[in-house]
């Protein structure tokens, strides 16, 4: 599959394994680690990410009219 698809690459891997981690609860301490970037900061990237894309679902939970 990888071989038909162009944008199939090592850094899509890597990126996919990252999200993967922080979806999962993985600290991102240990992301960091495991991805190899040298400032945490980086990393806290994806995480901005992951919750940007998924503030939608945080915003269903509440109740403005109680």
């Amino acid at each position: 599959m990888a071989g038909r698809n162009t944008k199939v690459t090592p850094h899509w891997f890597r990126h996919s394994f990252v999200n993967l981690l922080l979806e999962n609860d993985v600290p991102l301490v240990i992301v960091k680690d495991w991805a190899g970037h040298p400032d945490i900061s980086t990393t806290n990237i994806y995480l901005e990410r992951i919750y940007q894309d998924d503030s939608h679902l945080h915003m269903n939970k509440v109740n403005l009219f109680r």
